[in-house]
This record gives structure tokens, sequence and C-alpha cells, in this order.
């Protein structure tokens, strides 16, 4: 089922050279993807990049001259729980920022390489329509990167060690 998957890793900065592996990025997708109940057949671009990669296209996008520690860019504008179909290969792409998410996993005391993988899961579900606008909305998200972050064998990223 995974083989018709294609996770593409672009390592924009030589930051996250040898500190993330493919089957890392792979699992972590592959795991939100079979919890979504998402057909066995698509494609999803990770861009590992830098803060200055990031602010730029924070501020270009999203009008917030910032770094952040991940975006996402759907293909599709997905409503969470849509079926794909053979015409929905292309979910979209994953930017992650390496300082960002390196100060932030240092900041609360987490695991640099799970804090980065909680991300990935983070962003893949803002393709699939999920999303944090309210109470409600970021509950549900939580729950799911919870479950799926479990499923992977990394802990709550929610809960303080």
């Amino acid at each position: 089922m995974h083989n018709l998957r294609t996770i593409d890793c672009l390592y924009q900065s030589s930051l996250w050279q040898d500190c993330l592996s493919q089957e890392d990025i792979a699992g972590v997708i592959n795991a939100a993807a079979d919890h979504l109940g998402i057909s066995p057949a698509f494609e999803v671009s990770v861009v590992l990049a830098n803060d200055s990669f990031i602010q730029s296209l924070n501020d270009q996008y999203r009008g917030k001259n910032k770094p952040t520690d991940v975006l996402s860019f759907p293909q599709e504008n997905f409503s969470k729980g849509d079926v794909l179909s053979i015409e929905n290969l292309n979910l979209g792409d994953i930017i992650l920022s390496y300082e960002t998410i390196k100060r932030d996993a240092e900041s609360q005391g987490k695991n640099f390489i799970h804090h980065v993988l909680h991300m990935m899961v983070h962003g893949f579900l803002h393709l699939m329509g999920y999303d944090h606008e309210d109470q409600h909305e970021a509950e549900e998200m939580e729950a799911l990167e919870v479950f799926i972050l479990a499923q992977c064998g990394i802990s709550n990223p929610y809960e303080l060690t």
C-alpha cells in the first residue's frame, strides 16, 4: 500500500543534514495517512528549510514577516474527512524550519527529532483540511496528532515532562 505513496524530500538547508532520515519522514506521514484512511496513492513534498527561507514564504503568503516552524501549501482545498480519488494524487508541500523547531524544542524541553516529526504530522493535517482556528478545531487536531505520534512511538507533545 505504501509503495504507491511518494514522499519527496528536499533539503533546502544543510542544517538538516544527518539528523532526519527519509524513513522517519515517510513513517509519520504514512501513519497520518493510514489513520485518516487516505487513498494508498498520493504525493507529498517535504522541504527541510531554514528560518530565512520560511520567513520569506510566511511573509509572501501569510503577511507575517517572521519565521515559523511549519507551513503547509495544499495542492487542493480539502475538507477534513474528504475521500481522495486518483485525481487527488498531489496533496501539496510541507515546509519546516530547522532553527525555529530547534529553538522551540529546546525551550519546551522536547526531543528535537520528536518535535520535528510532530510538526510534520501537524503540517500534513493542514494539507488534509484540518485547522486550529477555534478551540474545537484545535482540540480535534491535537487529538489526531497525539494518536498518530503514539503510533510512531512518540509521546504526547502536549504533556509537559
